[in-house]
């Protein structure tokens, strides 16, 4: 049986991962977009912890507390019938959950349940986050303004360092929208309505000639609609490397478009990009090359897309690319959405 994490460590990791956000929040995000943030509005609350110990660990802000403290509930149910707050047992009756979980953070977001319950973590890797989330089940009725489950409750999961880690991403997500926004001078609201899904990560040679592709690039996606970047303009974080930190960005990017024209750094990300299983289009500068080691990639892949440009069609090239990315997200939406009963609907 894997150890289960100590009450002091679960403290300890708490204090730190809302220091860290705190902290990093404050000094990236601008005081007027704070409001906006998923957890931000939560941080004075309290935490309720829920300890199984036998499957799982689970928090929940609870918005009738305002004092900061971290409250710890044990328990031999499972994790997620402790936060439902439903019988030891309940979860194996058939019919009685949405969903199945095997994977990490599945989001349940502005939703309501009746007469089931939204999900049960089926694997060690599985986690899910509750936002907005109403459950009514056999009479009673269950309200999170915002919770996480995990299945893993081993100390490794909970140290020191895996909360400054899962701050820091939310943060860097956080930080590359209100950039958008500022540099672009975006409203708020157009932002939210127009453009808040239509980050694209641009990846290249900073040359001198690869960074004249890579201005091009930028300024063509800027014309169809969306708001490029590229890895160096999103705010440095000391405890990353650079592929911790690109997997962070591009994890919640449209899709990734990359220049493989020349030998660079793209040569480490293609593959790095490949693993996350992101949108990807790498275009390739007519007449140059950087390996043949990363050709011909979509061979045996969806979700990347080669093509080959130059100064004369590289608007066409790259709206013919954002035209098939967007039919790859509309149909992967439309599989997961079947895959995922919960999602039916919303």
């Amino acid at each position: 049986m894997r150890a289960t994490v100590s009450d002091e460590q679960l403290r300890e990791y708490f204090r730190t991962f809302h220091r860290v956000y705190a902290e990093k929040i404050e000094a990236a995000i601008p005081q007027k977009y704070r409001g906006n943030l998923l957890r931000y509005g939560h941080l004075t609350q309290g935490v309720i912890v829920y300890v199984s110990t036998n499957w799982g660990i689970g928090y929940e802000y609870d918005p009738l507390r305002y004092d900061g403290t971290v409250e710890l509930l044990k328990t031999s149910a499972r994790v997620e019938e402790s936060m439902f707050q439903v019988p030891r047992g309940t979860l194996d009756v058939p019919g009685t959950v949405m969903a199945s979980v095997h994977a990490p953070r599945c989001h349940f977001s502005f939703c309501q349940f009746a007469g089931q319950l939204p999900c049960r973590l089926d694997s060690l890797d599985a986690s899910a986050i509750l936002n907005g989330v109403r459950i009514e089940f056999r009479g009673k009725v269950r309200v999170f303004a915002f919770a996480e489950m995990f299945a893993d409750r081993s100390p490794v999961f909970w140290s020191p360092e895996q909360a400054v880690e899962r701050a820091m991403d939310e943060v860097l997500q956080a930080a590359i929208g209100v950039r958008d926004m500022e540099r672009a001078s975006i409203p708020l609201g157009e932002y939210l309505t127009r453009y808040k899904q239509r980050h694209v990560l641009v990846l290249g040679d900073f040359g001198d000639e690869g960074r004249s592709r890579l201005t091009d690039i930028k300024d063509s996606l800027y014309r169809l609609g969306y708001l490029p970047f590229t890895l160096n303009e999103v705010e440095e974080v000391r405890e990353y490397d650079l592929r911790h930190k690109l997997a962070a960005v591009a994890a919640v990017c449209r899709f990734v478009v990359v220049d493989d024209s020349s030998r660079a750094g793209q040569l480490a990300e293609i593959p790095e990009i490949e693993k996350l299983r992101a949108i990807m289009v790498i275009l390739r500068h007519r007449g140059n090359t950087s390996t043949f080691v990363l050709r011909a990639l979509e061979a045996t892949s969806k979700v990347i897309k080669e093509v080959d440009y130059d100064e004369s069609d590289l608007d066409v090239r790259l709206k013919e690319s954002v035209v098939w990315a967007e039919d790859r997200v509309k149909e992967l939406g439309e599989r997961f959405t079947d895959a995922y009963p919960w999602r039916k609907g919303t």
